[in-house]
């Protein structure tokens, strides 16, 4: 029987086994290229299964994009550029096929590949120094870095899906960079981390 549960506590520890993606499949044969009726994370799932030794594990961590606010310096109503600019991106991405929010159906997917003991934790990851915790910060410092140094290069190709032009994208991510670095916005986003066993038999 499969068992799918969702916790928020730290996720178990249990002996994972690192698996590379390979354009090669069981036995040498080739990978099939995902379509738009098999997402590529139906794809890889299916294959990640077929390579596991029964009783291994395949996990996967994404983060959902959705800016969150527990002090009230966030609301729906607040005028956030960055908030804008992932409502945007979700758009882009679903021209081009992909599902930025993939994730949240992810724990289903895994139990559909065939894996047991599905199980899902979610951790809020800070934008930013704003946390009073050390390490949170420090989280929070490095995901802000990420996001500014790749500004331009993740929104390129999604927002020129919907039309805009190399100068609208730069334009606009002057207001985008202003917001990532507002320290009195207390924003986070959620990891989810997603891990399922492969039966013994």
């Amino acid at each position: 029987m499969t068992n799918t549960t969702s916790s928020t506590s730290a996720t178990p520890c249990i002996p994972f086994k690192t698996l590379k993606p390979s354009s090669a499949g069981p036995s040498g044969t080739q990978l099939p290229p995902p379509s738009a009726s098999t997402p590529y994370y139906v794809t890889l799932l299916t294959y990640a299964a077929s390579h596991l030794k029964p009783g291994g594990y395949f996990e996967v961590q994404e983060i959902a994009w959705v800016p969150q606010s527990d002090d009230d310096t966030l609301h729906p109503s607040t005028p956030y550029a960055l908030r804008d600019y992932l409502a945007y991106m979700e758009g882009g991405l679903r021209a081009l096929g992909s599902d930025m929010y993939a994730v949240h159906a992810l724990a289903d997917e895994l139990a559909a590949a065939g894996f047991a003991d599905v199980r899902k934790t979610t951790h809020k990851c800070p934008l930013g120094v704003w946390p009073r915790d050390k390490r949170l910060r420090c989280c929070g410092l490095f995901l802000r870095t990420v996001l500014m140094d790749g500004l331009r290069g993740l929104s390129r190709r999604p927002l020129m899906a919907l039309g805009w032009t190399q100068l609208q994208i730069e334009m606009f991510l002057v207001e985008v960079r202003k917001a990532v670095m507002d320290e009195g916005v207390h924003s986070y986003v959620t990891l989810h981390v997603v891990h399922g066993r492969k039966p013994e038999s």
